[in-house]
């Protein structure tokens, strides 16, 4: 009894492990592209932050000017 449940258990890791397949090279591109993607939105998001407080900076000196 031991001996179908070891059977059974390496015919299901074989077909597992054997359905994986590789990616292709359009998958694989695919994926750069998104992740470039994401990095661009995060950059421009980042570039967006640094500009908003670049203009709080210089309202906030021109106010002390003014004064």
């Amino acid at each position: 009894m031991k001996r179908i449940y070891v059977i059974l258990f390496a015919a299901a890791l074989s077909a597992s492990v054997f359905s994986c397949k590789e990616k292709t090279a359009s998958e694989k591109f695919k994926d750069k592209m998104d992740e470039t993607g994401h990095d661009i939105k995060d950059a421009a998001h980042d570039a967006g932050d640094a500009a908003k407080d670049g203009a709080k900076e210089t309202k906030e000196k021109a106010e002390d000017i003014a004064k």
